[in-house]
């Protein structure tokens, strides 16, 4: 082996030890990530609906996807438009029965003109609470709108 060679051999040595060292000592990919965990999942606000949906008798689940509760019928193929439709979007508030975990009712902190012609098409009340609203008139308003009252 001539010096040339040992001097290429050497330094394709060295390189792969810098990157095999700064491989192993640098922080897992799992660290890199550039997320941090919420001091809260829902807002002060949202805590106060869930808390007068509750006290109304069901079960508040905040922030569901569409697709989580809804399917499509059977026997159709679905277009794609539908599908794009529902795919990325969520409720605020699913509202379920205590007892089958079946949805009474959809609540939203702001009007929604697909959430509630999807909610028609489901059989179940769309209810609009605004987040400033006191539990007990959460309560008040969950149970008129799951009864059948006018709420909008």
């Amino acid at each position: 082996m001539n010096n040339f060679e040992f001097k290429t051999l050497l330094f394709i040595g060295i390189i792969v030890a810098v990157i095999l060292v700064i491989k192993f000592l640098s922080p897992s990919k799992e660290n890199k990530l550039p997320y941090v965990l919420k001091t809260s999942w829902l807002t002060k606000g949202e805590t106060k609906i869930l808390e007068g949906i509750a006290e109304a008798g069901y079960f508040p689940f905040p922030k569901v996807r569409i697709l989580d509760f809804v399917r499509y019928e059977y026997g159709r193929k679905i277009p794609i438009q539908y599908l794009s439709q529902v795919s990325s979007r969520s409720v605020d508030f699913l509202v379920c029965d205590t007892e089958t975990f079946s949805p009474v009712a959809i609540v939203m902190c702001s009007p929604n003109d697909f959430v509630k012609r999807l909610s028609g098409k489901l059989g179940i009340p769309f209810i609009v609470i605004r987040k400033n609203t006191s539990p007990e008139e959460v309560k008040r308003i969950v149970l008129a709108g799951i009864q059948g009252e006018k709420n909008e």
